[in-house]
């Protein structure tokens, strides 16, 4: 058993109660990022705790952000230099983008690392995954539709390790009637 400790110097820390609850917490994570069993004293000028501060500010916004389902997908051509044979739709590569409370868009290198460290990936693969099997079933539908682009979709390691994943896979398969041939998933550069 070790136990991580987050102090906070409560004349030098935030002045609201709840700030300097934050600050402890963030402290604490620090604290287990450097080895646990160890206590890590908060300080304002911290470089690596200020970057804990904003990620756990991300973790509250991504949350928000999947409630209001305000992520949005962009498909970007994936095409040979040369002049090959491919698939008649050829290849697109799925990319996430977040809205954000004022409606600009926000890259992923923003707010990835943040769900990554906090738990929340499987969560956004879970968004993309049936956003785009949901696109993909009404093109489908869609009367005198050409071929399909084969769409690539980056999962992260966290999702692909999750055995739930797979049967939610499954199921999206399923429900939407997506022929597995359209579908190829990656595993992000991160993993």
């Amino acid at each position: 058993t070790t136990v991580s400790v987050g102090m906070v110097h409560l004349t030098q820390a935030p002045i609201t109660l709840e700030a300097s609850m934050r600050a402890a917490d963030m402290a604490c994570y620090l604290a287990k990022e450097r080895g646990r069993n160890r206590v890590q004293v908060y300080h304002a000028a911290d470089s690596e705790l200020t970057v804990r501060v904003d990620e756990m500010a991300w973790v509250q916004r991504l949350h928000m952000a999947l409630e209001e389902n305000r992520f949005c997908l962009y498909a970007q051509e994936i095409a040979a230099l040369g002049i090959q044979d491919g698939p008649p739709g050829g290849h697109i590569e799925i990319l996430l983008r977040l809205s954000d409370e004022t409606g600009r868009i926000i890259m992923p290198e923003v707010f990835i690392p943040a769900a990554e460290r906090y738990g929340l990936m499987t969560a956004l693969d879970r968004w993309v995954v049936q956003n785009v099997f949901k696109v993909v079933r009404q093109t489908l539908d869609q009367p005198d539709q050409g071929p399909l682009a084969v769409c690539a979709i980056n999962l992260s390691g966290i999702s692909i390790g999750d055995d739930e994943f797979l049967e939610f896979l499954r199921e999206q398969f399923s429900l939407h009637a997506i022929p597995p041939e359209l579908i190829c998933f990656e595993i992000t550069e991160t993993s």
